[in-house]
């Protein structure tokens, strides 16, 4: 998998930024594509590069996010990801200090929840490895000050037991 590096596209695949499965023999016209490609959308955008990456194709495309409210604190919102997070809207708020029990069952007010336990033949996702992710962002905004923000976008998560995009139990 390719993806353009730039802090200024968040949808880079709307310009153009992402291919997937490519053989190695298609890497390198991909990526002059690529570049071809986000340079006439974006000729303002500022890019660093080029990142190669395995692609996982199994699983479905969540949305991990966590920020800190001066009020409130930490919080981390959760939902369907990649393109679908801004077009179903389909996500919950969780406190910052949840805990799994909590963190559960506010999955489990998703409209996608039963996407999460399985259907029409499709195998149970893996909600642990799914709440491990949820865990570690919000254990890290609550420990380091520093960070305002940090999203995972899309984090695959994929059938029980064998995890979620890097993340395995």
């Amino acid at each position: 998998m390719l993806k353009i590096s730039s802090e200024e596209i968040f949808h880079k695949s709307d310009v153009g930024g992402v291919a997937l499965v490519l053989d190695e023999q298609d890497v390198a016209p991909a990526a002059a594509q690529m570049l071809a490609s986000v340079r006439a959308a974006r000729p303002d955008a500022t890019i660093g590069g080029i990142l190669v990456e395995q692609a996982l194709t199994d699983g479905i495309e969540f949305i991990v996010g966590s920020q800190r409210d001066p009020r409130w604190g930490p919080f981390t919102l959760v939902g369907l990801g990649g393109i679908w997070a801004e077009t179903i809207r389909d996500n919950v708020v969780i406190a910052g200090g949840a805990d799994r029990t909590e963190i559960r069952e506010a999955l489990g007010r998703l409209r996608c929840a039963p996407i999460l336990k399985g259907g029409r033949g499709e195998a149970p996702l893996d909600v642990e490895a799914l709440i491990d992710v949820i865990e570690l962002l919000s254990g890290l905004m609550r420990s380091t000050p520093e960070i305002t923000g940090i999203e995972v976008n899309p984090l695959l998560v994929r059938a029980q037991g064998e995890g979620s995009w890097r993340w395995t139990r």
